[in-house]
């Protein structure tokens, strides 16, 4: 399992074996698997993000699973990992039938986050930020303080806007949304402490559709 996440080309199938001999756990107590960690050297190749289906199964390995499912009675279980590699992409593409925008992602190993959308039933084109609109080491500068001191701090004007200026999302707004509204965003756990309504587009703001949405994994109905 090793070999296989130092190796410089992970492949979706890597992460699958990877996930199944790992016992489908994502998260220890000190942060990602091996999973999590070989999805995200896969996501720093431009090779592996030109496949989206390949690239939304990634980014669902970096999800936050410490959402229960609903349904539970004496333990709380978290949503369920992929069978397949080909299940996170089937199932944001079922969701976004029903009219929600879906938007998946996640920091890759360079700290890059990639992300990847699905609108109307088809899976758009993985996209990586460039470092001046979004960049990892930044996020966590952010990450240190807010959103906690947005609660206290009351003596700085526009400090959300001055905050979160480099820390965007390009394409999701530009005046008007160029994804379809009400909009579903997937999170990975290293990005899931900042709200969706953070994440900007110039000077438009994207509001999420509920904040009780904003970071589950992909779950599917058995």
């Amino acid at each position: 399992m090793i070999g296989t996440v130092s190796a410089d080309l992970v492949s979706a199938h890597d992460l699958l074996t990877l996930l199944k001999m790992s016992g489908a756990a994502l998260f220890g107590r000190r942060g990602l698997t091996l999973p999590g960690d070989g999805a995200r050297r896969a996501l720093a190749s431009d090779d592996y993000i030109h496949n989206a289906v390949d690239t939304s199964f990634a980014l669902e390995l970096l999800a936050d699973r410490g959402i229960a499912v609903p349904g539970w009675n004496e333990t709380a279980e978290p949503p369920p990992a992929p069978r397949r590699v080909e299940e996170p992409a089937e199932i944001a593409r079922t969701i976004s039938r029903e009219g929600l925008s879906i938007v998946q992602a996640g920091f890759d190993a360079a700290g890059r986050l990639v992300r990847v959308s699905t609108v109307g039933g088809r899976i758009q084109v993985p996209v990586r930020e460039p470092d001046e609109v979004m960049r990892e080491e930044r996020f966590k500068l952010w990450a240190a303080k807010y959103p906690y001191r947005y609660g206290v701090d009351d003596s700085t004007a526009n400090s959300f806007y001055t905050t979160t200026a480099n820390l965007r999302v390009s394409g999701l707004l530009r005046g008007q949304s160029s994804l379809p509204r009400p909009l579903v965003s997937r999170l990975s756990r290293r990005t899931c402490s900042m709200p969706t309504r953070s994440l900007l587009d110039g000077r438009a703001q994207l509001q999420p559709f509920r904040p009780s949405h904003g970071f589950r994994p992909l779950v599917r109905s058995d």
